[in-house]
């Protein structure tokens, strides 16, 4: 429900927006002949529900469709990405376990001390921040 939702409001959002891809991959200079060709090809001349009906039956068949800016296709942009997103994670994983494994040792050992409370406080609001501000707290503290 959450993907359908969201690619739903992204694709009304664009419509909305009054904005043409096909303008902004052909230039401000370009003929109206031309961004109406640009659109005809890419299907943005049909109704909006006709847009995401499409897309999203695509989606179910794994064909994600066609990059507007460079013409490439996006499953394959996304497999590119998916070595270094999955390193990354991986990495990011083995860094949590092992820190949460020392200081949930240490906590255990020390119990009620302020060793305890401490570590415990720190987890405590760590867990509890949103995950872009643990990201940039992590990235200023580790550059």
């Amino acid at each position: 429900p959450v993907f359908v939702v969201a690619t739903f409001v992204t694709f009304a959002l664009r419509s909305l927006s009054g904005l043409s891809p096909a303008r902004v991959q052909l230039g401000e200079d370009a003929t109206p002949e031309a961004i109406a060709r640009v659109e005809a090809h890419w299907g943005l001349d049909r109704p909006f529900l006709t847009q995401y009906a499409d897309w999203f039956g695509g989606v179910l068949h794994g064909r994600l469709g066609t990059s507007w800016t460079n013409g490439a296709d996006i499953s394959t942009l996304i497999g590119l990405g998916l070595g270094v997103s999955l390193s990354v994670a991986t990495f990011a994983l083995l860094i949590g376990v092992s820190v949460g494994l020392v200081l949930g040792t240490l906590a255990a050992v020390r119990r009620t001390t302020w060793i305890d409370r401490a570590v415990t406080g720190f987890v405590t609001v760590i867990s509890v921040m949103p995950a872009f501000v643990v990201g940039i707290l992590l990235a200023g503290v580790l550059a």
